[in-house]
């Protein structure tokens, strides 16, 4: 089994099916679309299957990423299972600086078995290229979030590397308990 696929029929797509089976979600997020074709594909797929009455959000600041998810999942037939949201997911103001990626992901020793993507050489560049879309909205999570009056049943953090944290900690200083 290869937890790290993001196929349907990989360890992670049955974990979240069973997940699915078990709580039956009606409120779901995901950062970080991407293409569509990895765990949105996933989360979208199981609500069909399983026939579930869900309203999920998924969101993607790339514009590029963003249109090739639209027609990848309308093409699937997956489209609407999902609504796209196209925007930068936390506050602007959050967003680390050039400097601040060079420090935590570059200068910073991290223990072995964890993973930073991209070469150290290209890390500060394609990091702050990834969410670098000034005339997109942002705080895409609030909007999301506030939609479902702050009490998702399930959230997927999914955005590029270097967001992670910065989305963990957004995210649980606006949920409300249910």
């Amino acid at each position: 089994m290869n937890l790290m696929s993001t196929e349907l029929e990989s360890g992670f797509g049955e974990s979240i099916r069973k997940t699915f089976e078990i709580f039956s979600p009606n409120r779901i997020i995901e950062t970080g679309t991407y293409l569509g074709i990895g765990t949105t594909t996933i989360i979208s797929s199981i609500i069909k299957d399983l026939g579930l009455k869900s309203k999920f959000y998924s969101i993607e600041v790339n514009p590029t990423y963003y249109e090739m998810a639209f027609k990848n999942l309308t093409n699937s037939g997956l489209k609407p299972y999902v609504d796209l949201v196209r925007g930068l997911s936390i506050p602007r103001e959050m967003l680390m600086s050039r400097s601040q990626i060079q420090v935590e992901f570059v200068e910073k020793k991290w223990p072995e078995n964890i993973y930073i993507d991209h070469s150290v050489e290209d890390r500060v560049d394609k990091y702050f290229g990834e969410t670098d879309f000034d005339s997109l909205p942002d705080d895409c999570l609030d909007y999301c979030l506030k939609k479902f009056n702050y009490s998702p049943d399930f959230v997927l953090l999914d955005s590029a590397g270097h967001l992670g944290r910065l989305e963990f900690l957004y995210l649980i200083s606006k949920l409300k308990n249910s």
